[in-house]
């Protein structure tokens, strides 16, 4: 029973220490709307790991992210100007060991108020005229993370684990037909290749 306490109470705790965090790096990155004064302003925040397993856990192992973002007020509009630099560390694709993936990009977005939430036209954010307030946090993150090619490998094997590229290649050579064998002939493509060769 009391195992049982200590375990939930460092679990509480963790998860505290987590909430707290996350509002913290909320609060940074939070565009204030409504009763802000007309002067140019600048955002800045520096991204962790831990700010990417929001929503949800990602493939980002750990990260140092320098977030800039200028805010030019033009009348009820906001022009945001996003500068975004650092490192990831992500999973290789092919080994599966660490590497890093270097960040630096820019986004430039305007907000709108209007009548509802409307993200449809790239580069534009309308949102509600009575919201206060506008998180960032979201666009920052998947900013970052489109960043991340699709197939993300180290620059070369050599930097690869050693002992995974020799599984690999072990595999490869078991799916592989001996130099003197060739694949049996598919019958369903016997009339095109007459075609061809009569071409």
């Amino acid at each position: 029973m009391l195992k049982t306490l200590i375990i939930r109470d460092i679990v509480y705790t963790f998860a505290a220490v987590l909430t707290e965090k996350s509002v913290k790096k909320l609060a940074e990155l939070t565009l204030l709307l409504k009763g802000r004064s007309a002067d140019v302003q600048v955002i800045t925040s520096h991204l962790a790991g831990d700010f990417f397993d929001e929503p949800e856990p990602c493939e980002v192992r750990s990260a140092s992210v320098d977030v800039a973002i200028k805010v030019v007020p033009r009348g009820e509009w906001l022009n945001l100007d996003m500068a975004i630099k650092g490192e990831l560390t992500i999973p290789c694709d092919r080994c599966l060991d660490d590497m890093t993936h270097r960040v630096d990009t820019e986004y430039h977005l305007t907000v709108k108020p209007g009548r509802e939430f409307d993200d449809s036209v790239d580069g534009v954010l309308q949102v509600p005229a009575h919201w206060r307030e506008l998180d960032l946090s979201p666009m920052v993150r998947d900013t970052v993370m489109l960043t991340i090619p699709i197939m993300h490998v180290h620059p070369s094997v050599d930097e690869c684990n050693s002992e995974m590229i020799e599984r690999l290649e072990q595999h490869r050579g078991a799916d592989t037909l001996p130099d003197n064998s060739k694949p049996a002939a598919d019958p369903r493509w016997d009339a095109l290749n007459a075609l061809i060769k009569q071409e």
